[in-house]
């Protein structure tokens, strides 16, 4: 699962890369290729073919992507708080995202 994940991350950011898409878009399209197809494919499977060891497959494959994604959303936006792709002067804290 988090093979899968990671190599779909990055293929999102290198199909991003090579349609000259910018940063945010790069990060946008490296999102969607790690989670978009599974819970469709799985919800077939399940349904359709009677196959329930899918969906334990997408269940590990959720749990395994949620804290990846996590990781990848954070990084960015400590990117784009500090004005650069991975900024590690950026000044951030929780509070940049929470604002009432």
């Amino acid at each position: 699962g988090v093979a899968f994940v990671t190599l779909a991350l990055g293929a999102g950011w290198l199909t991003g890369r090579l349609l000259g898409f910018g940063r945010d878009d790069r990060s946008t399209a490296a999102i969607i290729f790690a989670v978009r197809n599974v819970g469709i494919a799985s919800a077939i499977a399940v349904t359709t073919l009677g196959r329930i060891e899918y969906a334990v497959f997408a269940l590990v494959y959720f749990l395994a992507e949620i804290p990846i994604l996590l990781g990848f959303a954070l990084w960015r936006a400590r990117a784009a708080a500090g004005g650069r792709f991975g900024g590690g002067e950026a000044d951030f804290n929780d509070a940049d995202f929470v604002k009432f």
